[in-house]
């Protein structure tokens, strides 16, 4: 594990300080500890998991990033039209896969669209 024994770090506002706050896309995801007056930022363990999803357009590809973009513990979403895959990185211990396929089940049953686990 990677840890940075920072004071200030860019996920960290001061107005904020000593919460805990989810980092945007792409970035991993951090989480603070206290010792001995010092402070350490560590990378959560990261998983990824890819989908195989009948995405047909730009619009089914947006749909997925938006609702996947909500969850919280997502850090990454790669969505491939030509291959009709969706990649997603994700903490483990944050959200599971189960609860990534449920999520892009419902889409999928919404919209037409069969969803599965690559």
């Amino acid at each position: 594990m990677w840890a940075c024994r920072i004071r200030v770090c860019p996920h960290i506002s001061p107005k904020r300080e000593g919460t805990r706050v989810q980092p945007p896309l792409g970035l991993s995801t951090l989480q603070k500890h206290e010792e001995n007056g010092n402070t350490r930022f560590d990378h959560m363990a990261s998983t990824t998991t890819t989908f195989n999803v009948g995405m047909t357009c730009e619009g089914c590809s947006n749909a997925i990033r938006r609702i996947l973009g909500k969850m919280e513990g997502i850090t990454s979403i790669e969505t491939d039209l030509e291959a009709k895959k969706v990649v997603v990185v994700h903490a483990e211990d944050k959200v599971k896969a189960s609860d990534i396929l449920a999520a892009l089940e419902k889409w999928g049953e919404a919209a037409g669209k069969d969803v599965a686990l690559a």
